[in-house]
C-alpha cells in the first residue's frame, strides 16, 4: 500500500471516529493531556498570547483544545486544520459560537497559509499518523513566524516494554505510521529548524516545547 492509500485509510478512520471523539471514553484519555497543554501555554502567555496573536492547531480533530483556549484568549485568532471531513464537521459545530476561530480542511503537508503567518503552532496526538513527517515539519516551519512557539505532543514509546505492550494494543485500535521515541523526535525537530527548549514525558506522551530558529532556511 502506497503512502496516499495509507493516508486515505487514516482519513476514513478519523472521519468515522469524529462522532464519538468527544465521548466519555476518549475524554478519560485526553483530559489530562489537554490540562497539561493548557499549563504549558499558560507559562508562555505573556510572550505568545497577546492581542492579535495567530494560533494554528494542525490536525485539530474536533477542535477541543482550540475550543478551550479561544474562550480564555478572545483576542487571539485561532485556526484549526484537519484532513478528515468528519472531524471538520464536528469542529465547526463545536466552535460556531466563537468569532475568533476558523476551521479549515487541509493536510499537514500542504498548509494553505502564507509563510511566516503564525505565532504559535500546536500539533497534538497526530504526528505519529503523518506518512511524510519531514515534509509536515517543513510546512510547520514555513508558516511559523521567526521564533514562533511550536508545541508537539505525541504518544511516546521510549522503553522496550512500552514498544511491545502499548505498541501491540495501539495497532489494534488505530492505523498509524510510526510512534517515535523522545530522542528520535528531538532529532527530527532539530533537523527541521526548531530549537527544542524542553521535553516532558507525561501520561504515555512526550511534550516538546520548541521555537522556530529565525536563521534557518526553508526546506
Amino acid at each position: 500500500m502506497n503512502q496516499d492509500s495509507k493516508a486515505s485509510v487514516t482519513q476514513r478512520q478519523f472521519s468515522r471516529w469524529a462522532g464519538v471523539y468527544d465521548s466519555l471514553l476518549f475524554r478519560i484519555y485526553f483530559a489530562p493531556l489537554y490540562k497539561k497543554l493548557r499549563h504549558i501555554f499558560s507559562e508562555k502567555q505573556e510572550i505568545y498570547f497577546r492581542d492579535g496573536t495567530k494560533f494554528l492547531d494542525i490536525a485539530c480533530g474536533t477542535a477541543e483544545m482550540i475550543f478551550q483556549l479561544a474562550q480564555a484568549f478572545p483576542r487571539v485568532e485561532f485556526i484549526g486544520t484537519d484532513f478528515a471531513p468528519g472531524m471538520i464537521v464536528q469542529a465547526r459545530e463545536k466552535t460556531k459560537g466563537l468569532k475568533n476561530v476558523t476551521i479549515v480542511e487541509a493536510s499537514s503537508v500542504n498548509l494553505p497559509f502564507p509563510s511566516q503567518m503564525f505565532d504559535v503552532i500546536l500539533c497534538s496526538e497526530a504526528f505519529h499518523h503523518f506518512y511524510e513527517p519531514q515534509k509536515a515539519l517543513s510546512e510547520i516551519h514555513r508558516v511559523g513566524k521567526p521564533n514562533a512557539l511550536f508545541v508537539l505532543m505525541d504518544p511516546a514509546f521510549d522503553s522496550m516494554l512500552e514498544k511491545i505492550i502499548f505498541g501491540f494494543f495501539a495497532r489494534l485500535i488505530e492505523n498509524y505510521h510510526k510512534i517515535y521515541s523522545g530522542r528520535e523526535m528531538k532529532v527530527l525537530l532539530e533537523q527541521s529548524g526548531f530549537a527544542v527548549e524542553s521535553v516532558l514525558n507525561y501520561f504515555l506522551n512526550n511534550f516538546f516545547v520548541s521555537r522556530k530558529k529565525s536563521d534557518y532556511g526553508y526546506h
